[in-house]
C-alpha cells in the first residue's frame, strides 16, 4: 500500500503485512513527522477497497448505513469509479490518508469522527486539501456539525439523494464519468452550497470544461513565518488528536488539556522545534494555543 506524509507529501510503499493489529505509526524521513498508519481491514470490519480489477479514480465513501454505503459504491463503479467503504470515522480519517482518494462523501453522524471532524482535518492539512469533500445529512444531523468556521465541505447533499446526485458534483469538479445515459450537467448551486430536492429537475445543460481549460489558479502570497508555525501546530494538534483521541477527550473535560496531554505535546515540541525559527517560537506556546482551541471546539459539541 502507498502511505502519504500528511505533513509533506512524502509518499512510501509500506507492506501491510508489516503493519501490526491495531496499527502503528511512520516516522516519515523527510520532513521527520509522524503519522499513524491502519493495518488493512477485511469488509466485515467496515473497510471494502475496489477488486484489483476495477480502474479509475477512487472515491472513499464513508457510511455509518451499510446498504447505502453499498448503494452508493455499485453507482459509483457503474460510472467507471473505484469506490473505497467506511462505517466508521477513524476509519475513514486513515483511510484517506493512506490511498489519497480524488473525492470522498462523508455522513455527518459517522461514529468516532463525525462528518464535520473530518473534513475540517482534510482542509487543514496542506497534503490533502485538493480532495473534493462531500458532505451528507449535515441538514438532517445538525448537532454533528462543527462549529469551526472557515472549513466547509465542497458540497452538501440531503441523504435521500444518494447516489443519483452525486454524478452532477463529480462531473463538476473534473472528475470522467461513464454515463449509458445522457444525463443533466452540474447545476453551479450543488457545489460550495446545500442541494435541495427541488433543484433537481431543472439543472441546467452545462458542459463541464476540459481540465486544460481551466483557469489557472492565482499563486497565493507566501506565508508568514508565523502563518507557517500556527500551520504546523494544526498538523501536530490533529495527529495526536487522531492518534488517541479518548486520552483527548479526557484531557478536554479535565480543564487542563496541555498538562493532560503532555508526553504526546512533548514529541510534537521536538519536531515544531526543527521546524520553526527560535525567534518566532520566542514569547508563544504555538502547540499549546492549538490543543486548546482544539480542546474548547471538542467540548463545544
Amino acid at each position: 500500500m502507498i502511505a502519504a506524509c500528511p505533513n509533506c507529501n512524502a509518499r512510501y510503499r509500506v507492506d501491510p503485512q508489516r503493519i501490526p493489529s491495531g496499527g502503528a505509526r511512520l516516522r516519515c524521513a523527510r520532513c521527520q513527522a509522524l503519522f499513524p498508519l491502519a493495518e488493512l481491514a477485511p469488509r466485515e470490519a467496515g473497510l471494502a477497497r475496489a477488486s484489483d480489477g476495477e480502474g479509475g479514480v477512487v472515491v472513499l465513501v464513508a457510511d455509518p448505513d451499510r446498504q447505502r454505503a453499498e448503494g452508493t459504491a455499485t453507482a459509483l463503479r457503474q460510472w467507471g469509479l473505484s469506490p473505497v467503504v467506511s462505517q466508521q470515522g477513524g476509519d475513514a480519517m486513515l483511510e484517506t490518508q493512506r490511498s489519497l482518494p480524488r473525492v470522498v462523501i462523508l455522513d455527518a453522524s459517522l461514529p468516532g469522527m463525525n462528518g464535520s471532524q473530518i473534513c475540517e482535518v482534510i482542509q487543514r492539512n496542506p497534503a490533502l486539501r485538493e480532495i473534493t469533500v462531500i458532505l451528507v445529512g449535515a441538514e438532517e444531523e445538525p448537532d454533528r456539525v462543527s462549529p469551526s468556521q472557515g472549513f466547509e465541505a465542497d458540497a452538501h447533499l440531503e441523504r435521500s439523494m444518494l447516489p443519483e446526485a452525486l454524478g452532477p458534483i463529480l462531473r463538476g469538479v473534473g472528475v470522467s464519468l461513464l454515463q449509458p445515459h445522457p444525463a443533466p450537467r452540474v447545476d453551479p448551486h450543488l457545489v460550495r452550497g446545500t442541494v435541495s430536492q427541488a433543484s433537481l429537475p431543472s439543472m441546467p445543460d452545462v458542459p463541464c470544461p476540459p481540465p486544460e481549460a481551466k483557469a489557472a489558479p492565482e499563486k497565493p502570497e507566501e506565508p508568514s513565518e508565523i502563518e507557517r508555525a500556527e500551520r504546523l501546530a494544526r498538523i501536530i494538534v490533529s495527529d495526536i488528536v487522531l492518534y488517541a483521541p479518548e486520552k483527548f477527550a479526557a484531557a478536554a473535560a479535565s480543564g487542563d488539556v496541555v498538562e493532560a496531554m503532555e508526553d504526546e505535546i512533548q514529541e510534537g515540541r521536538k519536531l515544531f522545534a526543527q521546524r520553526v525559527p527560535a525567534e518566532t517560537r520566542a514569547g508563544r506556546d504555538f502547540l499549546g494555543d492549538e490543543i486548546r482551541r482544539v480542546a474548547a471546539d471538542h467540548i463545544a459539541r
